[in-house]
């Protein structure tokens, strides 16, 4: 009331301006308002106390007009899988043509009997699938032909008057292209025939002194080496004799002992009850044909392993040379059993 009166007061004794009646009237009202006593409140509404909650739960924030709800905890953190890097790059197999007839196996072929599986080196050189293998057959034709061959250069040195300086000559030379065949392999299929003509020449030279004493003899050396070598070939290929490695040191060990012996009777070495005419029949003759004949019992299983081993048949020269060994053997054997004990 006291508000209204001063209101009242201000309005007459100050002039009005243009609108100031609707903004006294609403000043007016708002005195009024402003005296009227505030009408009586409701008490406010409380919520309901949130559920219990269970260890680790967590409570979403209630929105409006919901009630807060209890929701699982969210997952736990799984870190990302390790980095792995891609595999090494690995290039194809080199190519390899597959392996002729009888060669080492390899490719789905069937393994050779005795061979070495694919890959495997022989002799210390790898395999070569593109060259001849190694023939047991092939071998014996090249020892034909090595006996030829020393058989013309034989009939040349029978025929012939040689002095001893050439003979002399030609036996170093055939004992120095033999024992290089037998050491350097691969160049046994140059050094071979170059033995056979020297030997041969040297074996037609001796074959003369011999004829000169027993005449008739040289033929049936000739043809008695050859039954011999037959008669063991023979013998081998049917099993009658086993060459193992025991054979094969016994071999070696004789024919180291025979050298020995044959060097101690060329200086005048005899037998106990023997003369020396004797002591070099039983020793050139008789020991020297059972060693030969062992030599080429041993001849022939190394021929036979080669060709099981798979090796190429470059080998197939020095197997030859080697045989040549042992056919020379059995022939100075001959003369020497042949020529008596004159």
């Amino acid at each position: 009331m006291g508000a209204q009166r001063n209101f009242s007061r201000m309005m007459a004794a100050f002039p009005r301006v243009a609108g100031a009646d609707a903004a006294a009237a609403g000043a007016g009202a708002a005195v009024a308002l402003a005296d009227r006593p505030a009408p009586p409140t409701a008490p406010p509404t409380l919520l309901p106390p949130p559920p219990a909650q269970a260890p680790g739960a967590w409570s979403a924030p209630a929105t409006y007009g919901q009630a807060p709800g209890t929701l699982p905890p969210p997952p736990a953190y799984a870190p990302p899988p390790a980095y792995a890097p891609p595999p090494a790059y690995a290039p194809p197999p080199a190519y390899a043509p597959p392996p002729g007839p009888g060669q080492v196996a390899g490719w789905g072929q069937p393994p050779t009997a005795g061979a070495p599986p694919y890959g495997a080196t022989t002799g210390g050189y790898p395999p070569v699938s593109d060259a001849r293998p190694f023939l047991a057959s092939e071998v014996f034709n090249k020892v034909a032909i090595l006996c030829a061959v020393a058989l013309a250069a034989g009939i040349v040195g029978f025929s012939l008057p040689v002095s001893g300086p050439v003979v002399v000559v030609a036996m170093i030379a055939a004992m120095g292209t033999g024992i290089w065949g037998a050491l350097a392999p691969r160049r046994a299929r140059v050094l071979a025939p170059v033995y056979a003509v020297l030997e041969g020449f040297v074996l037609g030279v001796i074959s003369q002194l011999y004829d000169a004493q027993s005449h008739g003899i040289i033929p049936a050396a000739v043809i008695l080496t050859a039954v011999v070598f037959f008669a063991t070939l023979g013998a081998y290929r049917f099993g009658l004799v086993r060459v193992n490695n025991r054979f094969i040191m016994a071999t070696v060990i004789c024919t180291i002992g025979l050298a020995a012996v044959g060097l101690a009777v060329i200086f005048g070495l005899t037998f106990p009850g023997l003369s020396a005419n004797a002591t070099q029949y039983l020793v050139f003759g008789v020991i020297y044909l059972v060693i030969a004949v062992m030599n080429l019992f041993v001849d022939f299983e190394m021929v036979k392993r080669c060709q099981q081993a798979g090796v190429v048949a470059d080998a197939e020269w020095s197997a030859a040379l080697i045989m040549m060994f042992s056919i020379v053997m059995i022939y100075l054997s001959m003369l020497r059993m042949l020529g008596g004990r004159r």
